[in-house]
């Protein structure tokens, strides 16, 4: 089954009668190397991390250390949340059951989805501003709460929200869609809706745990696992039935009966856990894969007979998918051949199925651009609005038009998405704007003295400013690579990697640089201030 998932390793731990029964390890950390995974091998969580922040913060709870119904804004004044009074009213009662109204992931200012308390939607956002309000309460770090909470009394020794030396050899290697290794993630900051590593051993002792209602008041326990908010407004509506949130957990109701779950995805790694709380049995697995979910149903059948609504619901492509294997096999011609074989390829399939062909450009289209081969993603999707010149597939190329820098052919796709989408108006006039301010700067390139570059040095917040050869260079922390500024105005400057981002200068009234904003493609944007002025 790994074999045909193209999954490199696993990793996989069974709890039966509320104890860790049996785990196993199959295939290997890093295809290159050929190293096994084992029972020691860590992984990267993912959204797993967020039932171990949810159990921290109930042990809190339980001590009167945490008022599951008092807002978080009484902690911590969120900055992220300052423009919007909705950020006053969020608790962790609303955190943990997915109700705060946030997005998944959003930018500075954050913007809401809907009111708190209103309906389900998933938000990590909601779990980091629980995270940063728990630090603040405790002026510790999360790692060093859940140490405290979750790793050090249920013995998940080989668990942690940032990286540890130990890791650099016992951590596996991602391995994205076609099975290639990818660079590791090494968190310096914790993050408790994502970067919790671990072992399948060690999250099975937690998931015991949860079952058992260890550690917890019987009513907090309870709560953790029961059926409190119905998934009412995400993914296919035939897909919600029987699918709730508790405290932290994601609820089934299946033929077998209520069961607590959660899936992790961080791309290149991921992992699924479930547990039927009356029966005391359940079973998680790792991978270090993209495919990881692709066997989801398969993997917890062998050990839990059910319908699986969760996993339905999730919708993720099944491994023995003859389109998923379709698209894998089209990135490969591409990848070993180049564009033309691909495209050949396509021309292939569309003389037995054209519906296919169209779907397969799309889908070579955005590899090319998510693997940086903008130029290549143009060409691709001017032949998707040759042959099919809708909204979508302007956009498509507007996208791909911007990331290779070819301003003038993306504000005209745009322009075309939005005459034949007006709805959409609102959503792209930032990218418009965006390509408009590029086109006009670049008409008047801006030529600064050595004086005027060195006034900008300096570290904002998590980013870094250098001046090396007369170029002014940007680091973000944590990062192993900078990448040199080019100045469009004297405040607003690009980056010679990226059309995506740009960084713009705020100045005081003496003319000094004392912020950063980060101004996104999309819209979005956050803030640095500099916290070094001469």
């Amino acid at each position: 089954m790994m074999d045909a998932a193209g999954i490199p390793g696993l990793s996989l731990a069974v709890i039966d009668s509320g104890a860790v029964d049996w785990t196993a390890a199959y295939g290997v950390k890093n295809v290159a190397t050929g190293e096994p995974v084992d029972r020691n091998t860590v992984f990267e969580a993912a959204s797993l991390s967020k039932p171990v922040l949810a159990y921290a913060a109930l042990r809190m709870v339980a001590r009167g250390e945490l008022d599951l119904d008092e807002p978080l804004w009484n902690v911590l004044a969120y900055d992220r949340l300052r423009t919007d009074e909705r950020g006053r009213r969020i608790t962790p009662r609303l955190v943990l059951t997915h109700t705060t109204g946030l997005p998944n992931w959003g930018g500075t200012p954050l913007e809401f989805v809907r009111d708190p308390g209103d309906s389900w939607g998933y938000s990590g956002e909601g779990f980091v501003f629980l995270q940063r309000a728990l630090e603040t309460k405790t002026g510790r770090s999360l790692d060093e709460i859940a140490r405290r909470e979750v790793f050090e009394p249920l013995g998940m020794t080989r668990s942690s929200y940032v990286w540890i030396p130990a890791y650099d050899s016992l951590a596996a290697t991602p391995h994205d869609l076609l099975g290639d290794p990818r660079e590791k993630n090494k968190p310096a900051e914790a993050n408790g809706a994502a970067s919790l590593h671990t072992t399948a051993d060690d999250y099975a002792r937690f998931v015991a745990a949860v079952i058992k209602g260890e550690g917890l008041p019987a009513q907090l326990a309870d709560s953790m696992i029961a059926p409190l908010v119905p998934v009412d407004n995400w993914g296919a509506e035939d897909r919600r039935a029987g699918l709730f949130w508790g405290l932290g957990w994601g609820i089934q109701q299946g033929e077998r009966g209520q069961a607590i779950w959660h899936w992790g995805d961080n791309g290149n790694f991921r992992c699924y856990v479930i547990a039927y709380p009356e029966e005391g049995r359940g079973l998680v697995y790792f991978t270090n894969s993209f495919n990881g979910l692709s066997i989801a149903e398969d993997v917890v059948t062998l050990v839990v007979e059910d319908t699986h609504p969760a996993i339905a619901w999730l919708d993720y492509d099944r491994y023995d998918d003859p389109l998923r294997r379709g698209r894998i096999e089209l990135r490969r011609a591409y990848l070993q051949n180049g564009i033309h074989a691909a495209l050949d390829v396509i021309h292939e399939v569309a003389a037995a199925d054209e519906e296919l062909a169209a779907a397969g450009l799309i889908d070579l289209g955005s590899f090319a651009l998510d693997r940086g081969a903008s130029q290549d993603a143009v060409s691709i999707f001017r032949i998707a609005v040759y042959e099919s010149p809708t909204a979508a597939n302007w956009f498509r190329l507007a996208e791909a038009a911007t990331a290779a820098g070819e301003y003038r052919v993306a504000l005209d796709a745009y322009e075309r998405a939005v005459s034949l989408d007006p709805e959409r108006v609102e959503e792209l006039r930032p990218r418009i704007e965006w390509l408009e301010e590029g086109l006009a700067a670049a008409a008047q390139p801006l030529d600064l003295s050595p004086d005027q570059l060195a006034a900008y040095v300096g570290s904002y917040g998590p980013r870094h400013i250098a001046l090396e050869d007369g170029s002014l260079y940007y680091q973000r922390q944590g990062a192993t690579a900078r990448t040199r500024l080019l100045p469009l105005t004297r405040e607003l400057f690009a980056l010679e990697s990226t059309d995506t981002f740009r960084i713009r200068f705020v100045f005081d009234e003496d003319g000094r640089p004392v912020k950063i904003i980060g101004l996104y493609s999309d819209g979005r944007t956050d803030e640095s201030p500099r916290d070094d002025m001469p």
